[in-house]
């Protein structure tokens, strides 16, 4: 069992674990509202789910790599998400067209 997160920094994997579930947890309430905003707008539910799950993931799990952050602290750092994306999504279009 791992007793820190990145080899000694002091930060306990447990209290981790505990601010992940709790931040998920506030998430929700976010995902449901977007959620019914897409619907709202009579999106296709392929687009709704796609929209949806990415946003569940940019907030429950790109936010939290290096630590755990809330949905307010996200607006900072979505240009990086982008970015990263943006160069994945690029990449994968290149070698299909190969």
């Amino acid at each position: 069992m791992r007793e820190n997160i990145d080899g000694g920094n002091g930060v306990d994997y447990k209290q981790h674990e505990a601010k992940m579930r709790e931040i998920e947890r506030a998430n929700k309430s976010h995902i449901v509202i977007f959620e019914k905003w897409l619907q709202s707008r009579n999106l296709s539910e392929k687009t709704i789910r796609g929209h949806v799950n990415n946003v569940d993931f940019y907030i429950n799990h790109y936010l939290s790599y290096y630590e755990p952050q809330t949905v307010d602290m996200g607006c900072y750092c979505i240009d990086g998400f982008l970015g990263d994306l943006t160069v994945i999504t690029s990449q994968q279009q290149r070698k299909q067209n190969e």
